[in-house]
């Protein structure tokens, strides 16, 4: 996701949302919850918002499966388990 820090919630549901039913119609496998992809993309924001590598974290990359980097697996899932 371009400039994802600059999408309001329901805007990312919808992305969301669209990405898994694309998914789905073109036989891809998404292995990862919504509360995982929603936590991702706000660990991405909240990065964003904080100064942290605005560079990187600008942009959301919403990996299907996993992210490669275990921490970002574990706060995302934290993060959208608890709904922020």
């Amino acid at each position: 996701m371009v400039g994802a820090y600059q999408y309001e919630r329901p805007d990312v549901v919808r992305i969301i949302r669209f990405i898994r039913y694309y998914c789905e119609q073109n036989d891809v496998e998404v292995k990862r919850t919504n509360s995982d992809l929603w936590g991702e993309y706000r660990l991405h924001t909240a990065l964003y918002k904080v100064g942290y590598k605005r560079s990187q974290t600008g942009d959301a990359n919403l990996d299907y499966e996993s992210d490669e980097r275990w921490y970002v697996n574990a706060l995302g899932s934290v993060i959208g388990w608890l709904g922020f």
